[in-house]
């Protein structure tokens, strides 16, 4: 429902689900769908986990990019 309520006036479609509560089986489950009985899109991950890992990767990819800039 919050995310349907803070969607709409922004005309967003597409909803982020990611940290450690992804880790969640019932909400790793239960919240995709019914985020699409609201006419949302649910962004998962799919190649990397929804906590740390991503985390590390973002940070190395970041300093690669500081690094490239220099």
């Amino acid at each position: 429902d919050l995310a349907e309520a803070l969607c709409a006036p922004l005309g967003l479609t597409e909803v982020a689900l990611s940290g450690g509560v992804m880790q969640n089986l019932t909400l790793t489950r239960e919240l995709p769908l019914a985020l699409m009985e609201r006419g949302l899109t649910p962004l998962m991950h799919i190649h990397l986990p929804p906590n740390d890992g991503s985390i590390s990767l973002g940070q190395a990819a970041w300093g690669r990019r500081a690094l490239m800039l220099e």
